[in-house]
């Protein structure tokens, strides 16, 4: 036998009495009052894990809403950083460079957010900047060729992202420096057996603008060697170029050979020279460098010549 319940939810349940108890005391009538009150319970009164839900889920399984809307919980920049691209990361940053403001942010919907991005302390550009992409978390920002404050120094930038539900702000510091080192001095060169040693003169560490590497150009010459004629004048490392005042056999910072380029401050280096030559004239230019990839001037005392002459 089958007895028929309708529920409040317009579900049909087919029960059958072989399954009810009917035991003294317990009757048909009771099961079927049992299982009405399991599945007549009302939309509004069913709640699943997420809270009390609606629709067409009474039994409460709908999952909470995310992935695209706003949420209770406010968003949180966990990481905000200023990163140069061009060069070395170091800290510093010059005219010219490229650099990428990269934002982690704690929030499900980035795209949803409103962005406040200040960067007036260190480029003169205002107002909010909308980011460059937004993927995974994160929201760049990407700057090239840029043109800084004019005044060195250590620099600020802030965000803000806010959301309805709240707002976060955090700040990013950088150093601009466009003061290059000063010149090398003393360049001395000796052929050896082993090589031409080039040495020059390293600056205590309490001079102003501390150099933070060493670069080393070399031009080489089959002719005899030219007297008298003043270096290079210094050269973009971009690739801008400064037209030299004369002549010089001696490269300048993108002239030449590069033969040598650390992050330290040695005082020699050993240049072991190409085969082929029975005869040479090797032009070597010495450069100190900074943090943020200024050049030392060319200078008379940063050059020296080496004759090879086998």
């Amino acid at each position: 036998m089958l007895v028929v319940v309708m529920t409040g939810i317009g579900a049909t349940v087919y029960v059958s009495t072989s399954m009810m108890v009917t035991e003294s005391g317990s009757n048909a009538a009771s099961t079927v009052k049992s299982l009405w009150d399991r599945f007549s319970t009302t939309p509004e009164q069913t709640s699943g894990q997420g809270g009390t839900t609606g629709g067409d889920d009474p039994l409460g399984k709908d999952e909470p809403s995310g992935g695209g809307g706003t949420q209770d919980t406010p968003p949180a920049i966990t990481s905000f950083t200023l990163i140069r691209t061009n060069v070395e990361d170091t800290g510093y940053i010059k005219d010219g460079d490229a650099i990428d403001l990269i934002a982690i942010i704690d929030y499900n919907a980035l795209e949803d957010l409103t962005y406040d991005l200040d960067i007036s302390a260190l480029m003169d550009i205002e107002g909010s900047l909308i980011p460059d992409s937004i993927e995974d978390g994160q929201a760049t920002w990407t700057f090239t060729d840029v043109v800084l404050s004019p005044v060195d120094g250590q620099k600020t930038v802030s965000l803000t992202v806010t959301a309805p539900s709240g707002s976060d702000t955090e700040i990013a510091a950088v150093y601009v420096d466009n003061l290059p080192p000063l010149a090398v001095e003393g360049c001395t060169g000796e052929y050896t057996k082993e090589g031409n040693v080039i040495s020059w003169i390293v600056p205590p560490e309490d001079t102003t603008n501390n150099p933070y590497g060493v670069m080393i150009r070399r031009s080489i010459s089959t002719e005899q060697p030219i007297k008298e004629i003043p270096p290079a004048q210094p050269f973009e490392p971009e690739g801008k170029d400064v037209e030299p005042e004369s002549e010089s056999p001696y490269p300048g910072v993108d002239e030449g050979d590069l033969v040598y380029f650390v992050t330290e401050l040695p005082m020699s280096f050993t240049d072991t020279m190409p085969e082929g030559y029975d005869y040479a004239v090797c032009y070597y230019q010495v450069f100190f460098f900074d943090k943020a990839y200024n050049f030392s001037p060319a200078n008379p005392s940063a050059c020296c010549e080496i004759i090879i002459d086998n």
